[in-house]
């Protein structure tokens, strides 16, 4: 087991910080290090928003000194957990490891109306290269950070068939360029001239052009002979050279890796299972899926001869890893050594959604197995369940400002982080009548405009935030509103709009609750505070009051015509927490001091962009640029004009962010 360096004072882990701990900080950090190499499994880190709970987390990862996965509920919180994690521990290994479809249509059968839908997704593709840089680096690296969601809990390729078919090649090996190319094939690379895409190659003569599935340069092989003369590292256009290399791995570009030892012992299990299936089927008369099922199967058994790979090949993941029936899939955890950290940020959200996805699963894949679209063994192609998830994972910290009822009762200790380091306090809250609320929400707007500052008002429905925040624009207030159905990048453009002053008003429903650093809101006001319900609850309210925490002058506008219990309960627990940090600063002599910070990086990496044109590298850039024209042409040419129109908004996003260095300079 690895040692715990807490203890042995030996720290790997290289925390990047312009500030030190401070408010309640160093006592949860020393609380929660504590507790954890006394031998507690699980604690809580109950912190108010905006007390710098992923400062605290940062810190206790360094002390700990273990190896890190932490799991969250949303993509946005991720990508912006990846971000904070990164400039943290600019030299240590941070990974990012989330679902890489922009668009997904899952494999389905509905019943009632006879209707099979195949699947179809859309994959970003730089998403796709994060995911297996993740796993390169977790194999790699002793001390890694991976950032991931629910897909980090989904069935992947076992950890040691993908070890066993990562490929080393080193200056002066004699092989040949044929078995090279028949290795590539066989872990998920593409054959494909002039392409500049990850996980391709291309042969010319005595040299071959890898694009590998992590890294954004190629790598170039030329022979002499059967011998490889050289190896360079090359710039996938222009092909510049980067660097001369002695040797090189080529990891999988798949992460659905098939032992080549037990290649043909897992076809037959599969034609065995098929052949039962069929005889199922034959007795129940049922012919018409007996066939269907025959035809699917042995079809997917020749793309995955032929290719390496086939649409679906996730479901015969038990054949290929060789799994008992109901065996828990290996997923991004078993990468993981025997001791490491796992921190679940807002658990209160997180811990819901990984206990319900096995259970929809289960559902979907149902009614494609009774008629023959998938074979009995695609039901162990899913999540891990909750209770699986708990016997993977270890010493285990749950972040949140409102922990849930599983958390409150399974955890050894909860450490409160109530004072910030900032010293603001938790805003002030007013109950208004909802008679001629919206009249005096314009009143609010209008004082809020006048200091510079921004406004949310959260309604209950999609319908009513479009028409307030289309009243509002009739009544000349820059207004924008924000739910479920608006699509990510204009999602992301919206959030960047509002913190950057271009409009001074957002309306929303339930994606303004956790997380989101909103640094520049100084009110929210909630409409039908009052009314019972999920969105209401008192979690709910505590979550969306929080969103006004991180300005000096926050405060919270209830409009409601009674004080329902989830107001009360919210109501008193913001005003406990108020009164502590007013206490505090009383005490210590503290002033408040509001939050200011960059806009630039989120909205260039949740756009989908590569992420680190923070460091004001023109060149790479440039060539970023050039390359996603590239593609977008390649769109605009196939007729797939909404893509094309995607990229141009990615170049659009890094013109914009490097003319701001220009300005700057």
């Amino acid at each position: 087991m690895q040692k715990n360096n807490y203890l042995t004072g030996k720290l790997n882990f290289n925390l990047k910080a312009d500030f030190s701990p401070a408010g309640d900080q160093p006592f949860a950090i020393k609380e929660i290090c504590k507790s954890f190499s006394g031998g507690a499994s699980k604690q809580i880190l109950m912190g108010v928003t905006g007390s710098g709970k992923t400062y605290t987390v940062s810190n206790i990862i360094k002390n700990l000194n273990l190896p890190t996965l932490v799991l969250t509920h949303n993509k946005t919180l991720a990508a912006q957990l990846y971000e904070e994690f990164k400039k943290f521990f600019p030299q240590n290994d941070v990974g990012y490891f989330v679902s890489y479809y922009d668009y997904y249509q899952p494999e389905a059968y509905i019943v009632h109306e006879s209707k099979y839908i195949e699947k179809d997704a859309r994959i970003n593709a730089e998403i796709e290269r994060l995911r297996n840089q993740a796993v390169k680096k977790l194999v790699t690296s002793s001390y890694p950070i991976i950032v991931g969601t629910v897909s980090s809990l989904y069935g992947i390729g076992a950890p040691k068939d993908y070890i066993k078919n990562v490929m080393n090649l080193k200056k002066g090996d004699s092989i040949e360029p044929k078995k090279v190319a028949e290795k590539l094939l066989s872990i998920g690379y593409i054959y494909e001239m002039g392409s500049i895409s990850n996980g391709t190659f291309e042969r010319q003569n005595d040299s071959m052009k890898i694009q590998t599935a992590d890294n954004e340069d190629s790598v170039l092989l030329e022979w002499f002979g059967d011998e490889i003369d050289s190896i360079t590292s090359i710039n996938p256009i222009s092909r510049e050279r980067n660097a001369d290399l002695n040797k090189v791995s080529i990891f999988p570009s798949t992460l659905h890796i098939m032992s080549d030892k037990n290649r043909d012992k897992i076809f037959q299990d599969i034609k065995n299972e098929l052949n039962h299936q069929i005889d199922f089927f034959n007795q129940d008369n049922k012919i018409l899926e007996s066939e269907r099922l025959k035809q699917k199967t042995l079809y997917d058994l020749e793309q995955i001869k032929t290719f390496g790979t086939v649409k679906g090949i996730e479901n015969y993941s038990r054949h290929f890893q060789q799994r008992k029936k109901g065996e828990p899939p290996t997923c991004l955890i078993d990468f993981f050594p025997k001791d490491f950290l796992t921190i679940i940020d807002e658990s209160h959200a997180s811990i819901p959604q990984f206990k319900a996805m096995p259970k929809g699963d289960h559902s979907r894949k149902k009614s494609l197995i009774e008629h023959g679209f998938r074979l009995p063994s695609a039901y162990d192609n899913r999540p891990l369940t909750f209770k699986e998830l708990t016997a993977k994972i270890d010493k285990t910290l749950f972040v949140s400002a409102t922990p849930g009822l599983w958390e409150m009762e399974n955890c050894e200790k909860i450490t409160e982080q109530i004072i910030r380091p900032t010293y603001l306090t938790d805003p002030k809250i007013k109950i208004h009548p909802r008679k001629n609320q919206i009249n005096h929400i314009l009143k609010e707007i209008e004082k809020a405009k006048n200091k510079n500052n921004r406004i949310l008002i959260i309604t209950l429905t999609q319908k009513m935030s479009e028409e307030i925040s289309q009243f509002l624009q009739e009544k000349n207030i820059k207004s924008g509103w924000l739910h479920a159905k608006v699509k990510t990048l204009e999602r992301i453009k919206i959030i960047h709009d509002l913190r950057s002053g271009k409009i001074d008003c957002l309306v929303g429903v339930n994606l303004l609750r956790e997380g989101l650093d909103l640094p520049e809101v100084s009110t929210i006001a909630i409409l039908d505070a009052d009314k019972q319900g999920f969105l209401r609850s008192a979690k709910s309210l505590i979550q969306i009051m929080g969103r006004a925490s991180r300005h000096i002058d926050g405060k919270v506008l209830l409009y409601a015509d009674s004080v329902s219990p989830a107001m009360d309960e919210a109501i008193r627990e913001t005003s406990r927490r108020r009164h502590i940090q007013k206490e505090y600063n009383k005490n210590h002599g503290k002033s408040p001091k509001g939050i200011k910070k960059s806009i630039k990086m989120s909205k260039l990496f949740l756009i989908g962009e590569e992420d680190s044109l923070n460091s004001k590298n023109y060149k790479k850039g440039i060539r970023i640029i050039k390359k996603l024209e590239n593609e977008m042409l390649n769109h605009a040419d196939n007729l797939e004009f909404e893509l094309a129109a995607s990229l141009r908004d990615r170049i659009e996003a890094i013109a914009e962010e490097i003319e701001t260095w220009e300005k700057n300079e």
